[in-house]
């Protein structure tokens, strides 16, 4: 099976390429993805959440998922994450990250608080929703520009079987290193009666608390690309190195790689192994990847495929195809893991949905129906 996301640095980081432009999270947004949960079971927007709990990165900052069982997500890049998960009697559960490159940065709290007014208790159709209430609280940790927010609507949209309440919790924060950028997380609480549990409360707050920005140096990263294509690759070691000891998962997922696949040092399983961990920890997707694939192809360690499935897994919750496919062909091929055709199916459709090429082929061609 193919195990190599990349050759060379293609998997140094997500944010080497132009940033998606969004819009803030808005009351839109959200009214967006709580339908989307009442699709069809076999929607292929729908990818279940198998490690709840665990670290998402995105360009520059990082979130724990809900901790609950039960969620699943609709779409997930850099800048922006949609999840969802539906309880009994009608209730609908959202969870959104969001970034946005604003046209010039918010000066003061109060310039934060007006903004996010405008955003969170606008009601896009008042034929069908009530704004019933709205506070926002700004805070300042570490000296960020902060806001928590609340939102309560009464929601009588016809998509809905019967009337119900929106509660909506949240927090923006300005990013440190690019002051024209905010990152909001909101989660949302849709269903007929507010009846909200200390558990469930509990559940959101650890959601909207658990945003941390990360270290980062894009110059550092600069001079360690330009570095590995010049006639002296081994500079970017030394580049590198000291912003992956700070804390730079950027730095850190670069050095894994170059110490992975031997491009300006020669090759050393362990230390790759080490720095992979450490992005894998801050949630680095293409960290979890290169482990999976490292046990999967016993490089430097004797080869275990349920290691290599446990990080595939992590870097598949964040629909990561070729982490999909390669689960997928576990299965498939029986290969470490009893043959299962059916669960070799589910991933094969997750990572087609998701756009990997080989996964629609095999699909298409449907000649592992043969197999069961």
């Amino acid at each position: 099976m193919t195990s190599s996301k990349a050759t060379g640095c293609a998997a140094t980081g997500a944010s080497s390429g132009p940033a998606r432009q969004v819009s803030l999270w808005s009351l839109s947004v959200l009214l967006a993805a709580l339908p989307l949960a009442v699709q069809a079971e076999n929607d292929a927007l729908r990818d279940p959440i198998l490690v709840p709990g665990a670290a998402w990165a995105f360009d520059g900052f990082r979130v724990n998922v809900p901790a609950e069982p039960g969620w699943y997500s609709l779409a997930k890049d850099a800048q922006y994450g949609d999840l969802a998960k539906d309880l009994p009697n009608g209730v609908k559960l959202a969870a959104i990250v969001e970034a946005r490159k604003l046209d010039a940065p918010l000066v003061g709290e109060q310039e934060l608080l007006d903004f996010l007014r405008r955003e969170q208790a606008s009601v896009p159709d008042p034929a069908t929703m009530k704004l019933i209430d709205y506070t926002a609280q700004p805070f300042a940790p570490k000296g960020m520009l902060c806001s928590r927010f609340a939102v309560k609507f009464d929601d009588r949209r016809t998509q809905f079987p019967a009337p119900g309440l929106l509660l909506v919790r949240g927090m923006a924060c300005g990013r440190p290193d690019q002051p024209d950028v905010v990152v909001t997380l909101s989660y949302a609480r849709r269903g007929p009666v507010e009846d909200v549990t200390p558990e469930a409360q509990k559940a959101a707050d650890s959601f909207i608390d658990s945003l941390r920005f990360l270290p980062s140096n894009p110059a550092v990263i600069s001079q360690a690309g330009l570095a590995v294509r010049s006639t002296t690759p081994q500079d970017a070691v030394a580049l590198l190195t000291p912003a992956a000891e700070d804390g730079d998962t950027e730095a850190a997922l670069f050095l894994g790689n170059l110490y992975l696949y031997g491009h300006g040092a020669a090759h050393d399983f362990p230390a790759a192994r080490k720095w992979l961990e450490l992005a894998a920890k801050d949630g680095r997707a293409e960290a979890m990847y290169n482990l999976g694939a490292m046990y999967d192809k016993g490089l430097g360690m004797p080869r275990d495929v349920p290691q290599a499935i446990k990080w595939f897994t992590l870097a598949a919750d964040q629909r990561d195809a070729p982490a999909q496919l390669n689960i997928a062909l576990f299965y498939l091929n029986g290969d470490g893991v009893p043959k299962d055709i059916g669960s070799a199916e589910q991933w094969l459709k997750r990572a087609a949905g998701n756009g990997s090429k080989r996964a629609q082929g095999i699909l298409t061609q449907g000649k592992y129906k043969e197999q069961q």
